[in-house]
């Protein structure tokens, strides 16, 4: 193709140039000045999770078992209560001040699942964990700064234990850095029944490279209740990112797989004693014994409150089961013996001899394989199956104390009020073992009759036809309770 050919008169060319010139030296500056700005930096490496292996093979947490995505059941393996190690690197940062947000999913599921409940420490569970390897601005040995976890009071210990009626516990832990220097961390504002939370961070550098590192806690069903912990979640809903960043970063989710979470199962083992007002067991630590899974000798002391000074009646002073040992199991097939050791002249120290009153477990997941047996030294045998929990009481007297029976009543209905008819409702007496059915009448009511007082108990409702969100009732019955109704979910 043929182009016509264009003329210029001399003034046009001339001007043209200086138009020209002027426009590239425009240009020459804009890309001079965009050169001067401080570039975004850059996170090289997201949040990276550790793949420590198969069950079967092992791995340690360096070199490639770094890794962002799923962790499964082909290259790794944790238990319920185990901190799955994270690392984070950031690289090109300028001198200055930064934040970032640690953001992982607490609730999986309908009813809710808990999922990685909470943050601790990197190596808490994988002792050999690196986040240094292949970084060589990062020495393991000497981090630069060190900041503790905080507290959850919102999402963790302000909830109750279903097994022990008491407030769910946070292992303390910290995020570790190495290159820059940590603030306080702190939550970011949560929502009741969201299932996100986040963890806020700053810190500061000289420039550079910053590694940091924590742990994720796999929720525990001796934390939640029987089925509502992480082992219990199916596939790989829930996940550990980046929430926000003053940096350049991107969300890149770290997900862990129900597959990967091993079998386990906890043991929970409490100590109470009924004894008068006028006397005081609470300095006194009551021995026993493990032949496995516990710790193979330990003491638990009971939680009356001091005596008062001046003359006192004695009553029947009723007990919380508030001393409590537990323990995660991960082997299974054999019995696990908890012996309470008694001797003739009583408890070492006590004011008076006392004994034992009864002794029992309770075991969800349907399982009664625990047996207690009688002597100087009562032991309760226990065979612990996967992902159960089991919870042991032993219930000791100063004088024999006795107390009239007691009752429980209630009344499920739907979230109207209308009553829902034929729907179980299970009483396990945690102290002696013994579980007791009712079944809701036509006006949804049910009752239970001649219960023994001072035992600890865990209620729980089921049907077929509907859904409760909160199932799950634990509580030390003192008198006759009333009104303990269930509400199904629309």
């Amino acid at each position: 193709m043929k182009f016509p050919k264009l003329i210029m008169n001399k003034t046009f060319t001339a001007r043209a140039l200086v138009v020209m010139t002027g426009l590239f030296m425009l240009v020459a500056s804009a890309t001079a000045q965009k050169s001067e700005i401080p570039q975004s930096p850059q996170v090289s490496n997201t949040i990276e999770q550790c793949r420590n292996g198969a069950l079967a093979s092992p791995q340690v947490c360096t070199g490639g078992n770094w890794q962002n995505g799923n962790a499964g059941s082909s290259n790794s393996h944790y238990k319920e209560t185990d901190f799955l190690p994270y690392r984070g690197v950031i690289e090109g940062l300028a001198a200055g001040s930064y934040t970032f947000s640690i953001g992982y999913d607490i609730l999986q599921g309908n009813p809710a699942h808990h999922a990685i409940d909470y943050l601790g420490t990197y190596n808490a569970t994988e002792t050999t964990a690196d986040p240094c390897d292949s970084n060589t601005l990062c020495t393991l040995a000497s981090p630069t700064s060190i900041t503790p976890v905080p507290t959850d009071t919102v999402t963790v210990t302000s909830q109750t234990n279903p097994n022990t009626s008491l407030p769910v516990t946070q292992q303390p832990g910290v995020i570790t850095m190495w290159g820059g220097s940590l603030g306080a961390a702190s939550y970011a504002a949560y929502t009741a029944g969201d299932e996100h939370r986040t963890l806020n961070i700053t810190f500061t550098t000289t420039g550079g490279t910053v590694v940091f590192a924590f742990g994720g806690h796999v929720a525990s069903q001796g934390d939640w209740g029987f089925g509502k912990a992480a082992g219990g979640i199916s596939g790989s809903p829930y996940h550990t990112q980046y929430d926000v960043c003053s940096f350049s970063c991107s969300t890149h989710n770290n997900s862990l797989s129900a597959a990967a979470i091993t079998p386990s199962a906890t043991i929970i083992v409490r100590v109470a004693v009924l004894t008068g007002d006028c006397f005081d067991f609470a300095n006194d630590a009551f021995p026993f014994a493990s032949t496995a899974a516990l710790a193979a000798a330990f003491n638990l002391t009971d939680t009356n409150a001091n005596v008062p000074s001046g003359t006192c009646t004695p009553t029947l002073d009723p007990d919380t089961f508030g001393a409590s040992v537990s323990a995660t199991v991960t082997t299974f097939g054999s019995t696990i013996n908890v012996s309470e050791l008694q001797s003739a002249g009583g408890l070492p120290g006590a004011p008076f001899p006392w004994s034992l009153l009864r002794a029992g477990c309770i075991e969800t997941g349907g399982l009664t394989n625990s047996t207690p047996t009688t002597g100087v030294s009562p032991t309760i045998n226990i065979n612990v199956e996967p992902f159960e929990v089991v919870t042991c009481g032993f219930v000791n007297s100063a004088f024999g104390i006795t107390a009239a029976p007691a009752s429980i009543t209630g009344r499920v209905t739907d979230p109207t009020g209308a009553a829902l008819r034929g729907v179980t409702v299970t009483l396990a007496d945690v102290t002696s073992g013994q579980v007791r059915n009712a079944t809701t009448n036509n006006f949804g009511y049910y009752t239970f009759n001649d219960l023994t007082v001072e035992d600890f108990y865990r209620m729980t409702v089921s049907s077929r036809r509907y859904l409760f969100r909160s199932q799950v009732r634990a509580f030390t019955l003192t008198t006759d309770l009333a009104n303990m109704d269930f509400v199904s979910v629309e």
